[in-house]
């Protein structure tokens, strides 16, 4: 049995996040790599040229109301993309701060399940079917439910080195892996 007791960081809960998102199911990582990769890039480069083209259509002469109203549209559209990075960490710290998640966190990993505590607010047992893998960084252990979205972080800084090798032979044992080994 591997008892894990601590306290979730925010910055730990952003990186598990995407990391559930890189790891879920194939339309799950698609989702995440568009906007990842795809939205932030083409907000960045669409801005400013949008900007200037609303400029050059606001100077011609006569009722160009429907040219400046689309091209206004295009630019809030270009403006969510470009800054999308900072809207998704701060979606994800909404949801940090919504779960109550700055309290003590007891784990306890065992042959039969997986017992998660948070002090004062919830206990539960999840069986060991209820997750389909984990992936191992060189920081955390993330064990992942990949359906819906789900994850229990374990930073490696909480283990000792005999309870890192201990949780990564239980996982190991009960769940696909993902990914590299850290």
């Amino acid at each position: 049995m591997i008892q894990v007791r601590r306290i979730l960081k925010i910055e730990e809960y952003i990186q598990s996040n995407r990391l559930a998102c890189r790891s879920g199911t194939t339309s799950q990582r698609f989702q995440f790599f568009l906007c990842a990769w795809g939205l932030f890039p083409l907000g960045v480069v669409a801005l400013p040229f949008l900007a200037w083209r609303l400029a050059a259509v606001w100077q011609l002469p006569g009722d160009q109301g429907t040219r400046v109203a689309l091209l206004s549209g295009a630019i809030a559209l270009a403006g969510y993309c470009a800054f999308w990075p900072l809207l998704y960490r701060r979606k994800v710290a909404k949801l940090y701060a919504q779960q109550q998640l700055d309290r003590e966190w007891e784990l306890e990993f065992s042959e039969e399940c997986i017992r998660s505590k948070f002090v004062g607010l919830v206990e539960s047992r999840l069986e060991w079917i209820y997750f389909q893998r984990f992936i191992e960084t060189p920081k955390i252990f993330l064990v992942l439910r990949t359906k819906r979205p789900a994850f229990l972080t374990v930073s490696k800084e909480t283990l000792n080195a005999k309870d890192v090798a201990a949780l990564r032979a239980l996982l190991a044992s009960r769940l696909e892996q993902f990914g590299p080994r850290g």
